[in-house]
């Protein structure tokens, strides 16, 4: 557990009291009078993660393993799905290194981004401790761990997380001391409760639709992987073949070593990449950056050379510079549209032929007995229409959606905002003062 907190019931009532409370002028905002502001060590426990070398972690459950939770498993709801496992002896015997139901997880360490994200425990499938860059908290009586949780997220949400870090090299870190002396809106055990059902059913109602807008946005992968098949197996024209009187038999099969070259594109360092620039620069994670010149002309077909997204393709409609974590594709064929290319390749999942190092690394030698089906000019140019058409609908379509999602995070934010300042319609003004609470829990 964190440190040890040095008695303090020996002190005068008053004095213990004034110790939980946070001073009026470092009170965030106001809140009912029946509430109270306080720290939030006075109202929960923290445990620290255990610790272990790199080298204990294992994928597989063995005896005398256990699974640990680690700050990818924070999530919007507790991730077990997936786990690493270490053995128990770094637990030291300590039962509260095992997670509990109501537990609320916290990424203590992790990018500045992600520091202070929580995760609620609701169940637990088999017993698991978690690592050190997570931290438990563990609501004290009369508080409401849900309650706590919210609140708790409500302030990551807020970004206040992020301001209160400190920053290492390449980690943010939020600690027991600063989150002990962290304030906390402390209502009465009655409206803890109301809150808590509040904001399960509009945050509920919220979730059920960003559910529904997600799996539309899954569709549209579904959708694209669909149309794509048909454009380059001569579905997506048929009809346009049949009007022309023009047979299937004019396809061609070829592979993509027969139909393109490629190249590096050249290096930039990191001090020739400008902020302000307004060229793009592409390696081989799509646009890392922006410079003043380009070495590309519009029209250029790129992929990705190395990294997460190596082998994704991209049409450069603009000026652009390619570094050497990109290949530039180029072509001798003189009927060939730039755009059939380019869904071509797209099409061709060039992923998939990458080595198998650790960073993912695709060539022209890997990629160039891949098939590619090629139709007349005129089919091409077809399909390129036709894809166009479809593409820019349903581009149309996903930036609704984002928005849709966007205005969705912003009115969850909002509710939790409101809930914290006693103004999402559950106040009651006859509770109790939550003072006489405090009293009899210092």
């Amino acid at each position: 557990m964190a440190k040890t907190k040095k008695s303090t019931t020996s002190l005068p009532l008053a004095d213990r009291l004034q110790s939980a409370l946070v001073p009026e002028e470092k009170q965030p905002y106001e809140i009912p009078k029946n509430w109270a502001w306080v720290k939030l060590g006075g109202v929960c426990n923290f445990e620290r993660g255990i610790t272990f070398p790199a080298t204990a972690k294992s994928k597989e459950m063995k005896d005398g393993l256990i699974p640990c939770l680690r700050t990818a498993n924070v999530q919007e709801e507790l991730d077990i799905s997936d786990f690493i496992y270490v053995d128990r002896s770094y637990m030291k015997e300590n039962p509260n290194k095992l997670t509990r139901v109501e537990d609320i997880i916290m990424s203590s360490a992790n990018s500045r981004e992600l520091v202070g994200k929580v995760s609620y425990v609701k169940n637990l499938p088999c017993e698991m401790t978690f690592g050190g860059f997570l931290l438990t908290i563990r609501a004290n009586r009369n508080i409401l761990s849900k309650y706590l949780f919210f609140m708790l997220r409500n302030e990551f949400l807020a970004g206040h997380f992020m301001q209160e870090s400190t920053q290492t090299t390449n980690i943010a870190n939020i600690n027991t001391t600063i989150l002990g002396s962290y304030p906390f809106p402390f209502p009465p055990l009655a409206e803890q409760e109301r809150i808590v059902a509040r904001l399960e059913s509009l945050l509920g109602k919220l979730d059920e639709v960003k559910e529904r807008v997600q799996n539309s946005l899954e569709s549209f992968k579904l959708r694209k992987a669909s149309v794509l098949h048909k454009a380059f197996h001569g579905e997506l024209t048929e009809k346009w073949r049949e009007k022309k009187d023009i047979p299937f038999s004019t396809w061609k099969n070829s592979t993509i070593g027969q139909v393109i070259q490629v190249h590096s594109g050249k290096n930039l360092t990191s001090k020739q990449m400008i902020t302000e620039g307004k060229i793009p620069v592409y390696g081989g994670n799509g646009i890392t950056g922006y410079h003043n010149e380009s070495n590309v002309p519009v029209g250029t077909v790129v992929i990705g050379r190395v990294g997460f997204y190596c082998g994704s393709v991209h049409y450069i409609s603009e000026p652009a510079w390619v570094t050497d974590n990109a290949l530039v594709v180029s072509f001798s064929e003189m009927d060939f549209q730039i755009r059939y290319l380019y869904f071509a390749l797209s099409h061709a999942n060039l992923r998939q032929n990458n080595s198998s190092t650790a960073q993912p690394v695709i060539s022209a030698s890997k990629i160039s007995s891949i098939p590619i089906t090629i139709p007349t000019l005129a089919e091409q140019e077809e399909i390129v229409r036709l894809l166009d058409q479809f593409f820019e609908h349903e581009n149309q379509a996903k930036t609704q959606l984002k928005t849709v999602l966007e205005k969705i995070e912003s009115l969850k934010k909002s509710i939790l905002m409101k809930a914290f300042r006693g103004k999402l319609g559950t106040h009651n003004p006859t509770d109790e003062n939550v003072i006489e609470t405090l009293k009899n829990m210092i």
